[in-house]
């Protein structure tokens, strides 16, 4: 799990989930008691024997725009967090 320093946004590795995925959360204010929403899902396309384990490890840029999965089995993905795409 990585978070941006403003409290508002949470990323989440599920590498246990089918070949694995990472959840981006978002929630509109830093108030306490202020739920999370799913606001997007990625997973891995190239490989379906569920080995990948995407998002077993999580890194954020010192500028926290770009967000590295580890997907130990496999490859690493990078996902822009301002605009929620995935790159390799």
């Amino acid at each position: 799990m990585v978070a941006r320093s403003d409290g508002r946004t949470l990323v989440v590795g599920a590498p246990g989930k089918s070949q694995g995925e990472v959840h981006f959360l978002f929630r509109s204010s830093t108030t306490a008691g202020t739920l999370f929403q799913t606001n997007s899902v990625q997973t891995m396309t190239e490989n379906d024997n569920n080995t990948s384990k995407l998002g077993a490890s999580l890194s954020m840029s010192t500028d926290e725009n770009f967000v590295v999965a580890g997907a130990p089995s496999k490859c690493f993905q990078v996902f822009d967090t301002e605009h929620n795409y995935c790159t390799r």
